[in-house]
């Protein structure tokens, strides 16, 4: 139920994001008010980062001399307020610039209102540690003493020697194989997290689904569903939620 109520609750919001204005991510917003390095995940640096938020109000003047910032980070397949902000404003202007500073990775809500709770724009953004080159791309944030330095999460149709980042919807009928490197079998237990693109954001909370990878040599396989042609994001954790890896696949 609660996983069924955060996809709703992003599918709604985003008819009122689209409804009121944007919202940017960016390195810092040039003296015309124009976003300077924009980007939808950020690789963070392990002293923590100072983002910018650039709201544009497709509405005119925002109209209002204060608005609140509520910042959620997806915690245990659930998004969680863990910030509350007032952000003053000139109502007279469309743009205004929020400072934000990221300390530890994860998957961010930001959402911005007024002082009535109406919402003016709202967007996700996954924030990661550092990226592996290796296979497809990945974002990796062991948080687990426990876990290996590296994991990589790759993509097959039909065995672990084929890999892949690209299949095709009617031939794999939206089902392939996860494969895991290394896998320990004395865990076999994972908790994925799947985000569809839209606009070229991986910002749509699909579903969270348990599973149970079976040992094959040093890897862990899982068949998973897809539920249409799109680009998906594949968060992997462990069955206490630290974050093991990320892949990236798509259906064409």
């Amino acid at each position: 139920m609660k996983r069924l109520m955060v996809l709703l609750l992003l599918v709604c919001t985003a008819y009122a994001t689209k409804a009121q204005g944007s919202l940017l991510f960016c390195d810092s917003v040039d003296p015309s008010g124009n976003a300077v390095n924009s980007f939808e995940s950020l690789i963070l640096s392990p002293e923590g980062q100072t983002i910018q938020l650039l709201f544009h109000s497709e509405k005119g003047p925002i109209g209002t001399a204060q608005l609140k910032l509520e910042i959620a980070k997806l915690i245990n397949h659930s998004f969680q307020k863990t910030d509350l902000r007032t952000v003053f404003t000139d109502p007279t202007k469309s743009i205004v610039s929020i400072p934000y500073s990221l300390k530890s990775a994860g998957d961010y809500r930001f959402r911005l209102t007024n002082q009535e709770g109406k919402i003016f724009a709202e967007e996700i953004l996954s924030v990661s540690v550092e990226m592996s080159e290796a296979g497809s791309k990945h974002e990796v944030n062991n948080t687990d003493p426990n876990l290996p330095d590296h994991v990589d999460l790759f993509f097959s149709e039909d065995n672990i020697e084929n890999f892949n980042t690209e299949f095709s919807f009617q031939a794999t009928r939206g089902k392939i194989k996860l494969i895991l490197q290394p896998f320990n079998e004395n865990e076999p237990v994972r908790l994925l997290d799947i985000w569809q693109s839209e606009g070229g954001q991986y910002k749509k909370f699909i579903r969270s689904e348990k599973a149970t990878f079976v040992k094959d040599g040093e890897s862990g396989i899982y068949e998973l569903a897809f539920p249409a042609r799109n680009d998906y994001k594949v968060d992997v954790h462990t069955s206490d939620n630290a974050l093991i890896t990320s892949g990236f696949v798509g259906f064409k």
